[in-house]
């Protein structure tokens, strides 16, 4: 008995050894590739990741992202990627880092607020990416992935916490199936929490909604079309 237990014991350790690290998918060079074949600098974090770490927001995402710094001020957002960036003073300021949103180019920098929640990953690709993001890539780029609704399943999350100053963050997102060839995700978040300051001055107040409907009428193409509001 003894010896069928030691054996166990040895076939899962080797199990273990064996099964390497966890493959994460990438897109940061504009394809999707192993994050262990990008030939750039990129770290990427799971939704998971920033769930567990309670981030929930920009200015909070300096802690998992080796060479970043993220400064809020008055509403904006600036980012510094291995000391390149750009301290927004006003809304109408550009960051030297790029920030994308599925893709998309955000070039403002009071936008980064209200979208992290119900996320995929978040990919920061470090070093001058004017070639695959074109202007404002100077110090890097900022990949925000939202997750995709998924066919023929009905499925929900939901999250809530309290902190200091009266600080309390929900968010809700459910899976909607409609048809074969149809899917809706929709997602929200509200954070309320006092100001910092004795006279409630940095304090956060808003209300995020998503919504994502995805149409895949056979294996060769799809299509989604996404409506965000902050």
């Amino acid at each position: 008995a003894l010896a069928q237990d030691a054996t166990a014991t040895d076939a899962v350790a080797e199990s273990e050894q064996n099964a390497g690290l966890e493959e994460i998918v990438v897109t940061a060079q504009r394809r999707v590739e192993s994050l262990q074949r990008a030939a750039v600098a990129v770290t990427a974090v799971t939704g998971d990741d920033l769930i567990n770490s309670g981030i929930t927001e920009a200015a909070n995402l300096g802690r998992l992202v080796p060479s970043l710094v993220v400064q809020p001020t008055g509403g904006t957002t600036s980012f510094f990627l291995r000391g390149v960036g750009t301290n927004s003073q006003n809304s109408f300021a550009e960051n030297a880092v790029a920030f994308n949103f599925n893709g998309i180019y955000v070039g403002r920098p009071t936008a980064p607020a209200g979208v992290f929640y119900d996320l995929e990953r978040v990919e920061v690709v470090k070093g001058p990416q004017g070639t695959l993001y074109g202007r404002n890539a100077t110090g890097g780029a900022i990949n925000v992935i939202p997750k995709k609704p998924k066919l023929g399943e009905f499925s929900g999350e939901a999250l809530f916490e309290y902190g200091n100053y009266d600080s309390k963050k929900g968010s809700l997102a459910l899976n909607l199936p409609i048809g074969d060839i149809m899917a809706l995700r929709i997602a929200g978040q509200v954070v309320d929490r006092d100001g910092y300051i004795s006279d409630g001055y940095d304090d956060d107040r808003g209300e995020a909604v998503r919504a994502s409907l995805l149409i895949q009428p056979s294996d060769m193409w799809s299509m989604t079309l996404m409506a965000d509001y902050y």
